[in-house]
Protein backbone atom coordinates (compact mmCIF):
# COMPACT_ATOMS: atom_id res chain seq x y z
CA UNK A 1 0.00 0.00 0.00
CA UNK A 2 1.10 3.17 -0.83
CA UNK A 3 1.06 6.18 1.96
CA UNK A 4 -1.62 8.92 1.23
CA UNK A 5 0.14 11.96 -0.03
CA UNK A 6 0.92 14.95 2.03
CA UNK A 7 -1.47 17.79 2.02
CA UNK A 8 0.46 21.42 1.31
CA UNK A 9 0.77 23.76 4.23
CA UNK A 10 -0.16 27.46 4.23
CA UNK A 11 1.20 29.85 5.90
CA UNK A 12 0.21 33.89 6.34
CA UNK A 13 2.32 36.76 7.51
CA UNK A 14 1.32 40.38 8.19
CA UNK A 15 3.89 43.44 6.79
CA UNK A 16 3.37 44.77 10.31
CA UNK A 17 1.83 44.07 13.61
CA UNK A 18 0.34 47.60 14.00
CA UNK A 19 -0.86 50.27 11.27
CA UNK A 20 -2.73 53.33 11.52
CA UNK A 21 -6.80 53.49 10.75
CA UNK A 22 -7.21 53.49 7.44
CA UNK A 23 -3.36 52.86 6.62
CA UNK A 24 -1.31 50.68 4.48
CA UNK A 25 -0.52 47.42 4.92
CA UNK A 26 0.25 43.99 3.55
CA UNK A 27 0.65 40.40 3.51
CA UNK A 28 2.26 37.29 2.24
CA UNK A 29 0.99 34.06 1.50
CA UNK A 30 3.34 30.87 1.45
CA UNK A 31 2.21 27.62 0.57
CA UNK A 32 4.47 24.79 1.03
CA UNK A 33 4.96 20.91 0.06
CA UNK A 34 6.68 19.12 2.15
CA UNK A 35 6.01 15.77 0.08
CA UNK A 36 7.92 14.53 -2.52
CA UNK A 37 6.10 15.06 -6.14
CA UNK A 38 5.29 18.68 -6.75
CA UNK A 39 1.43 19.69 -6.29
CA UNK A 40 -0.64 21.77 -8.96
CA UNK A 41 -3.11 24.42 -7.01
CA UNK A 42 -5.91 26.12 -9.08
CA UNK A 43 -6.87 29.11 -6.64
CA UNK A 44 -4.69 30.51 -3.70
CA UNK A 45 -7.75 32.66 -1.64
CA UNK A 46 -7.86 35.40 1.19
CA UNK A 47 -10.47 36.33 3.25
CA UNK A 48 -9.79 40.20 4.29
CA UNK A 49 -10.53 41.34 8.04
CA UNK A 50 -13.53 43.21 7.91
CA UNK A 51 -12.66 46.75 6.76
CA UNK A 52 -9.92 45.48 5.00
CA UNK A 53 -9.58 46.30 1.25
CA UNK A 54 -7.50 45.07 -1.24
CA UNK A 55 -4.87 47.99 -2.73
CA UNK A 56 -2.24 46.16 -4.90
CA UNK A 57 -0.40 45.51 -6.11
CA UNK A 58 0.53 41.49 -5.95
CA UNK A 59 3.98 40.21 -6.60
CA UNK A 60 5.33 36.37 -6.06
CA UNK A 61 3.62 33.25 -8.27
CA UNK A 62 1.86 35.93 -9.88
CA UNK A 63 1.29 39.51 -10.27
CA UNK A 64 -2.49 39.31 -11.31
CA UNK A 65 -5.39 41.42 -9.50
CA UNK A 66 -7.41 39.07 -7.08
CA UNK A 67 -10.95 38.78 -8.28
CA UNK A 68 -12.35 40.44 -5.38
CA UNK A 69 -15.99 39.82 -3.72
CA UNK A 70 -16.67 41.23 -0.69
CA UNK A 71 -13.63 40.40 1.80
CA UNK A 72 -13.05 37.69 -0.28
CA UNK A 73 -10.09 37.53 -3.00
CA UNK A 74 -8.93 34.79 -5.31
CA UNK A 75 -5.90 34.58 -7.69
CA UNK A 76 -6.58 32.07 -10.25
CA UNK A 77 -3.82 29.65 -11.58
CA UNK A 78 -3.13 26.89 -11.92
CA UNK A 79 0.29 27.25 -9.81
CA UNK A 80 2.78 24.66 -9.23
CA UNK A 81 3.92 23.88 -5.42
CA UNK A 82 7.26 22.28 -6.27
CA UNK A 83 7.85 19.20 -4.02
CA UNK A 84 10.45 17.90 -1.59
CA UNK A 85 9.50 21.08 0.65
CA UNK A 86 9.39 23.33 -2.55
CA UNK A 87 7.22 26.75 -2.07
CA UNK A 88 5.92 29.42 -3.66
CA UNK A 89 4.45 32.86 -1.95
CA UNK A 90 2.31 35.74 -2.59
CA UNK A 91 2.68 39.50 -1.51
CA UNK A 92 -0.18 42.20 -1.95
CA UNK A 93 -0.93 45.72 -0.15
CA UNK A 94 -4.18 46.43 1.86
CA UNK A 95 -5.83 49.09 2.99
CA UNK A 96 -6.37 48.62 6.68
CA UNK A 97 -10.12 49.24 8.38
CA UNK A 98 -10.60 52.62 10.10
CA UNK A 99 -11.96 50.78 12.96
CA UNK A 100 -9.33 50.62 15.90
CA UNK A 101 -9.04 46.76 17.05
CA UNK A 102 -7.56 43.13 16.28
CA UNK A 103 -8.06 41.49 13.27
CA UNK A 104 -6.94 38.23 11.92
CA UNK A 105 -7.31 36.85 8.43
CA UNK A 106 -7.36 33.44 6.50
CA UNK A 107 -6.06 31.79 3.65
CA UNK A 108 -5.91 28.96 1.48
CA UNK A 109 -5.65 27.02 -1.81
CA UNK A 110 -8.14 25.40 -3.76
CA UNK A 111 -7.71 22.23 -6.22
CA UNK A 112 -9.49 21.84 -9.66
CA UNK A 113 -11.88 20.19 -7.46
CA UNK A 114 -12.89 22.87 -5.55
CA UNK A 115 -11.60 21.44 -2.51
CA UNK A 116 -9.43 23.13 0.05
CA UNK A 117 -6.09 22.03 -0.06
CA UNK A 118 -4.31 24.14 2.43
CA UNK A 119 -5.65 26.89 4.89
CA UNK A 120 -4.11 29.06 7.61
CA UNK A 121 -7.06 29.17 10.07
CA UNK A 122 -7.29 32.71 11.50
CA UNK A 123 -4.07 33.80 11.52
CA UNK A 124 -1.88 37.32 10.33
CA UNK A 125 -2.81 39.29 12.97
CA UNK A 126 -3.03 42.75 12.44
CA UNK A 127 -3.58 45.21 15.38
CA UNK A 128 -5.56 49.16 14.27
CA UNK A 129 -4.06 51.64 16.42
CA UNK A 130 -6.73 53.69 18.11
CA UNK A 131 -6.96 57.22 17.21
CA UNK A 132 -5.26 59.93 19.49
CA UNK A 133 -7.51 62.65 20.83
CA UNK A 134 -7.80 65.56 18.32
CA UNK A 135 -5.74 68.60 20.13
CA UNK A 136 -7.55 71.93 19.72
CA UNK A 137 -6.50 75.06 18.60
CA UNK A 138 -6.76 76.40 22.28
CA UNK A 139 -4.44 73.60 23.62
CA UNK A 140 -1.81 74.55 20.71
CA UNK A 141 -1.02 77.90 22.65
CA UNK A 142 -0.54 76.14 25.65
CA UNK A 143 2.20 73.94 23.92
CA UNK A 144 4.10 77.44 23.15
CA UNK A 145 4.24 78.06 26.86
CA UNK A 146 8.66 77.16 26.76
CA UNK A 147 10.11 75.08 29.99
CA UNK A 148 6.13 73.61 30.71
CA UNK A 149 7.06 69.80 30.07
CA UNK A 150 4.21 68.81 33.04
CA UNK A 151 1.78 71.46 31.11
CA UNK A 152 2.25 69.76 27.75
CA UNK A 153 2.27 66.00 29.32
CA UNK A 154 -1.32 67.26 30.65
CA UNK A 155 -2.34 69.00 27.60
CA UNK A 156 -1.45 65.65 25.35
CA UNK A 157 -2.94 63.30 27.63
CA UNK A 158 -6.42 65.30 27.61
CA UNK A 159 -6.07 66.32 31.35
CA UNK A 160 -7.73 69.39 32.20
CA UNK A 161 -6.02 72.63 32.15
CA UNK A 162 -7.31 76.25 33.46
CA UNK A 163 -6.23 79.64 32.53
CA UNK A 164 -5.01 81.65 35.77
CA UNK A 165 -4.61 85.44 33.69
CA UNK A 166 -3.22 83.97 31.19
CA UNK A 167 -1.17 81.39 32.39
CA UNK A 168 -1.73 78.37 32.15
CA UNK A 169 -1.83 75.48 34.97
CA UNK A 170 -3.34 72.19 35.74
CA UNK A 171 -6.34 71.65 37.47
CA UNK A 172 -6.66 70.96 40.64
CA UNK A 173 -9.42 68.03 40.88
CA UNK A 174 -10.27 67.96 44.51
CA UNK A 175 -8.35 67.83 47.78
CA UNK A 176 -5.76 69.89 49.17
CA UNK A 177 -2.78 68.01 46.75
CA UNK A 178 -0.37 71.00 45.49
CA UNK A 179 0.55 70.77 41.76
CA UNK A 180 3.88 71.90 40.91
CA UNK A 181 5.68 72.41 37.70
CA UNK A 182 9.17 72.75 37.19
Amino acid sequence: LEPPAQALTAAKTADADTVAPGGGGGYTITLSNPGADAVTVESITDTLPSGFAYAGPTTGITTSDPAVDGGKLTWSGPFTVPGDGGTVSLHFGVTAATTPGEYFNTAGAVDAAGATVASTGPTARIVVEGNRPPVAEDDLALLGQAGRPQLLADVLLGRPVEDRGGEFHPKRLGGPAEVRLQ
